[in-house]
């Protein structure tokens, strides 16, 4: 008897799903939106293409690569005679040159103390500038004609 428990078994394992489970299963299909392939159940990429089965949306941040077309850096930094690294600390340190200018319009002073505090704030945005005009400096390439 245990035999035919066995043997049952065995072939229940085997038997083809119910026609209306087929139904349901073809219903719920995904289909690569790449190259039109079934994706393998479970999937997360396409076993054909390899895209991604629920492709995140694109995200509403930044896109650089438009950025970076549209500042020309290369471009400007050829022009100028230095690197792009050199480039981004100079615009680094205008803009901690800018902060320096402008960080006593945003504090209210009344005391000596509070005169005091912007006058450390707009010495440390003025290192800062200082700094990152040295490491442009640093990092400047030297050309063929040096």
């Amino acid at each position: 008897m245990s035999t035919i428990r066995s043997a049952t078994a065995h072939t229940e394992f085997w038997r083809p799903p119910v026609e209306d489970r087929n139904l349901e299963l073809a219903a719920h299909t995904a289909v690569c939106g790449n190259c039109q392939s079934e994706f393998v159940m479970g999937a997360r990429y396409c076993h054909v293409c390899g895209s991604d089965r629920n492709p995140q949306p694109k995200s509403s941040g930044v896109d650089w690569a438009a950025m970076r077309s549209y500042l020309r850096l290369p471009v400007i930094s050829q022009a100028l005679g230095i690197n792009i690294a050199s480039l981004l600390a100079f615009f680094i340190s205008v803009i901690c040159g800018i902060a320096a200018l402008v960080v006593g319009a945003f504090y209210q002073v009344e005391t000596v103390a509070d005169w005091q505090a912007v006058q450390i704030f707009r010495v440390e945005w003025l290192l800062a500038a200082i700094a990152c005009l040295l490491i442009g400096i640093l990092l400047k390439s030297r050309s063929a004609a040096d």
